[in-house]
């Protein structure tokens, strides 16, 4: 079953991806969807086919042969493989043909998550490596014009002195960020 509603454009901190759209498949084996497609786009990397007998797979997913064929039914039913065979069948060979997030999103418009706007979404450079240095804080255009006419400094000394302030202080979520010893550090002299 196939549970992919049409989202808001603020839905995730990442860009969508199979991952995505494969955690929201329901049923018996739906666990196995993720790894049975991944290694299927592994292996028909080059030629575009999964040839695998899913009885010999079992072992190597860890899993009963019926697991690992209601999972190659869902990702069927969900259209994230065809096959030019029909459905899989006991003992019978398959070749499946998986599709890449891009390809399948065409033919299913309106399902895919949106990534969350960043204050520097078409700009700043500076803000979104500060963002990945500092474990997610956002820094907005005006602060970030800010530890630059203050410090006096390039934006590779600013990144380096804000990698300098994180380093040996640990961060968890939801804990406040000390921004104004944060500024002050980079705009020290």
């Amino acid at each position: 079953m196939l549970n992919n509603e049409s989202l808001h454009p603020d839905d995730s901190v990442l860009h969508c991806s199979a991952v995505w759209h494969l955690r929201r498949l329901t049923g018996r084996s739906a666990y196995l969807t993720i790894p049975l497609y991944e290694r299927s786009m592994a292996v028909a990397h080059a030629s575009g086919n999964f040839f695998v007998s899913l009885r010999k797979a079992a072992p190597y997913f860890n899993c009963h042969e019926n697991e690992l064929y209601r999972a190659a039914h869902l990702l069927l039913d969900a259209e994230w493989w065809t096959t030019d065979d029909g459905k899989p069948q006991l003992g019978r060979p398959v070749r499946y043909h998986p599709h890449a997030h891009d390809l399948w999103a065409e033919s299913h418009p309106g399902t895919c998550c949106k990534k969350l706007d960043m204050p520097w979404n078409g700009g700043d450079l500076l803000g979104q490596q500060l963002y990945a240095v500092t474990g997610g804080q956002q820094f907005f255009e005006k602060q970030i014009d800010g530890f630059r006419k203050k410090s006096g400094r390039t934006d590779a000394e600013l990144l380096e002195r804000a990698k300098q302030f994180v380093a040996g202080r640990t961060f968890t979520r939801g804990q406040f960020f000390p921004n104004h010893e944060f500024r002050m550090f980079l705009c020290a002299r």
